[in-house]
């Protein structure tokens, strides 16, 4: 395996500085909340990830032109800042992809030319991984998976409209940029953790609370309350887990940006010799859960 890009590993004053950017959809979107026969359009997903410190920034577009891609890159500078260099895919590695990818991979073959145009003028470097890899964009594909994942989770094949999908995308970027990354500290009774946010504002990011409708039937919520209405075999050995070290305890229903951290403070290996059992010391006392590796 080579090395790491210098841009994965390589520092700099603010976060977003070196970024790789991706589409993810079509999206169907309701031209509007009145019942009966609406129409509906397409709209895409543009995921800007950072490479060094991988927080995530995500903008709604309408159509897969260069006009709406400036316009969302222009919304992501106001916010984040300028980047200094954009990397995505290239478009052959679309070649052969499903009818949605082909539909990416027609814009960027037209729109190539005008885009690196402008973005020069705005002395943004813009640079296409290699041809037929698309696993050298690792990066941004595991941001686009996860955000996949998480708005269908939330939407179950609900058509919402533009409001309501941006209103989730930017909820879900705040998941996104909630994930811990490593460890704050080596302290043994630390159980915070760097996430992407702290780059970001300093900080972890916190929702505002909300009210828990899981037990509450779908026809009996507004379109809003039902939007917040959320919630193979092994065959490679890894390295036993080690006394000290940070994980995350999985708990079902758990609110978005709430990740319950703990260290483990004993082991407990099988016949074999491979740990599968912990115990966990946590905030809020010591609990004994089975090991599994992401």
């Amino acid at each position: 395996m080579g090395d790491l890009p210098s841009e994965r590993v390589r520092g700099s004053l603010r976060p977003l500085t070196s970024t790789g950017v991706d589409y993810a959809g079509p999206l169907q979107v309701r031209e509007s909340r009145r019942r009966g026969l609406v129409h509906t359009l397409k709209v895409w997903i543009v995921v800007f990830t950072c490479f060094a410190t991988k927080p995530v920034h995500l903008e709604l577009v309408t159509e897969l032109t260069s006009e709406t891609f400036l316009a969302a890159l222009r919304r992501f500078v106001a916010r984040r800042g300028v980047c200094s260099q954009i990397i995505s895919d290239n478009a052959t590695n679309f070649v052969g992809a499903v009818r949605e990818s082909k539909e990416v991979f027609e814009f960027l073959e037209k729109e190539e030319n005008t885009i690196s145009e402008h973005l020069s003028q705005q002395k943004i470097t813009w640079k296409f991984i290699p041809l037929r890899a698309p696993h050298f964009g690792g990066v941004w594909k595991a941001a686009v998976k996860t955000t996949k994942r998480q708005l269908n989770t939330v939407t179950m094949g609900l058509v919402s409209t533009f409001e309501e999908y941006y209103t989730l995308l930017v909820e879900i970027e705040s998941i996104l940029n909630s994930r811990p990354l490593t460890p704050l500290s080596s302290d043994p009774n630390d159980t915070t953790a760097m996430t992407p946010a702290h780059f970001l504002i300093g900080d972890t990011l916190i929702l505002p609370a909300e009210r828990n409708y899981l037990e509450t039937s779908d026809n009996r919520l507004s379109r809003w309350q039902l939007l917040q209405k959320r919630r193979g075999k092994w065959w490679t050995k890894t390295k036993n887990i080690e006394i000290g070290a940070l994980v995350l305890l999985k708990e079902d229903n758990a609110p978005p940006l709430q990740w319950k951290l703990g260290r483990v403070v004993e082991i407990h290996p099988g016949t074999d010799g491979v740990v599968r059992v912990v115990a966990v010391k946590t905030a809020t006392g010591t609990f004994k859960r089975a090991e599994k590796r992401f």
